[in-house]
């Protein structure tokens, strides 16, 4: 097996998965679902935490654009944790 996931979706559309080829991922779905991916994955914020400290580490890089990054997590976390997490981790 390749490694790679066959279908990242449900068919039914109640769960999603994204992943960029450096192998950052972002999955979604109901608030059912994200919490019991919640029960299942302990570090799941640590995990977060990580992978914006490595954006700040590379901030800096002249062809590093993350413009993106305050969009993708006000819609995941809502716009008062975004915030928070952008300040945490100094990408603000």
């Amino acid at each position: 097996m390749s490694g790679r996931i066959p279908h990242p979706y449900s068919a039914k559309g109640n769960w999603g998965m994204a992943v960029t080829h450096e192998r950052h991922g972002v999955l979604g779905g109901s608030p059912k679902f994200i919490n019991q991916v919640r029960e299942h994955i302990a570090n799941l914020d640590e995990q977060v935490y990580f992978f914006l400290n490595k954006y700040q580490q590379m901030k800096f890089l002249p062809n590093l654009n993350i413009q993106w990054l305050p969009e993708l997590l006000n819609h995941v976390y809502g716009q008062e944790t975004a915030h928070k997490l952008l300040q945490e981790t100094r990408l603000l």
